[in-house]
């Protein structure tokens, strides 16, 4: 049923298997190509994004990234399963055009998962020091 409202619109569902729409059931897959299809065809200022948390601020990001450059920066859906962690929105760095992410993680903690989100999205942000990308990954001591 999902993949009829998707597909007419041209998103790709390959690799997705949708079950109950929720994205709760643990048999949910979907890539992270087609998401970020969904939120690029919808825009920075559509109503995905639009609807986002904001982080430092409000919903699901309200206690991510406070206190730090990326607050109100980034947009985001997050999306948190025992053994996977996700978020995926919109970055609107100082200099530059606005980046649209997806970042999903399976077979990983909720914390460590969502302290590389942070970190990806901070540096997206173009708010955090240059480093190498290996630092920015899970497990790095580098915290």
């Amino acid at each position: 049923y999902k993949q009829n409202v998707c597909q007419p619109q041209g998103n790709s569902l390959a690799g997705s298997h949708i079950v109950d729409g929720s994205g709760l059931c643990r048999t949910d897959r979907l890539t992270c190509s087609t998401l970020s299809q969904a939120i690029e065809r919808d825009g920075r200022t559509g109503p995905i994004a639009t609807g986002m948390a904001k982080a430092g601020q409000t919903g699901t990001l309200a206690d991510r990234m406070k206190n730090s450059p990326a607050v109100g920066r980034v947009v985001g859906k997050t999306g948190t399963l025992n053994g996977v962690s996700a978020l995926a929105g919109w970055v609107s760095p100082q200099h530059s055009p606005d980046i649209s992410f997806v970042v999903i993680e399976n077979g990983i903690d909720a914390d460590t998962g969502r302290r590389f989100e942070d970190r990806l999205a901070t540096a997206l942000a173009g708010v955090a020091p240059p480093a190498a990308v290996e630092t920015y990954a899970p497990g790095s001591t580098n915290r």
